[in-house]
């Protein structure tokens, strides 16, 4: 085994700066990881002069942790990383052709196939151009919450505003964003909804396609 560098993540269930995250120590080996623990405060700088909070309750004296509290799914996240079960690159349906016969009456029952990156992108691209020019810029959405704070990649000021301000929105600014008049729009009416690093729960993707959205993006 090579030399162990230890890296600092906030791993979320998103695998990224987010929802449930906190700063953890990121042990990697050959380029693999091999443990995940909680960054202990006093790894790189005296902290000694801090002063945490503590509270006095029922007699006794009660102070924070001198280290990071990672969720359980933070902890986990090895096992994730190298499940036989992670999908590690795009799949299509192997009965489905953007540019020909999509055998819609074949989903839930076809199987899929490995393809590309650049494949998988070309196929998003399409689509968007193809929903946008038959059904109006309107049409397509992405859902855009959050506070912002993690950066260019956050859901709600990264690159999906940017992708939509190119496809004609107006200046990005948070909230619902359609790709002809940014946070406005009703996301039930849209043909077209963009997934960008989200979960599929509460009234996700199939509550929209019930309500009649031609394709379902996930980014």
């Amino acid at each position: 085994m090579g030399k162990e560098a230890t890296y600092l993540k906030a791993l979320s269930l998103l695998g990224e700066t987010g929802t449930g995250s906190n700063t953890a120590c990121v042990d990697v080996a050959d380029g693999k990881i091999i443990r995940i623990r909680p960054l202990h405060y006093d790894w790189k700088q005296d902290t000694s002069d801090l002063t945490p909070q503590i509270m006095e309750a029922r007699g006794k004296v009660l102070g924070g942790e001198e280290k990071t509290l990672l969720p359980p799914h933070s902890l986990g996240y090895k096992k994730r990383a190298y499940s036989p079960n992670r999908i590690p690159c795009p799949l299509k349906r192997i009965d489905w052709d953007p540019n020909g016969e999509r055998n819609q009456q074949k989903r839930g029952e076809s199987k899929y196939v490995p393809i590309s990156w650049d494949e998988a992108l070309d196929i998003v691209a399409g689509e968007l151009r193809r929903v946008i020019a038959k059904y109006g810029p309107e049409t397509v959405l992405a859902q855009a919450d959050g506070h912002g704070e993690t950066g260019i990649v956050h859901p709600s000021h990264g690159c999906n505003t940017l992708l939509l301000k190119h496809l004609g929105d107006i200046p990005c600014r948070p909230g619902i964003r359609t790709a002809g008049r940014g946070a406005t729009g009703d996301r039930n009416m849209c043909g077209a909804w963009i997934l960008w690093a989200g979960g599929t729960n509460e009234s996700g993707p199939r509550h929209r396609a019930e309500r009649g959205a031609r394709a379902l993006l996930g980014m």
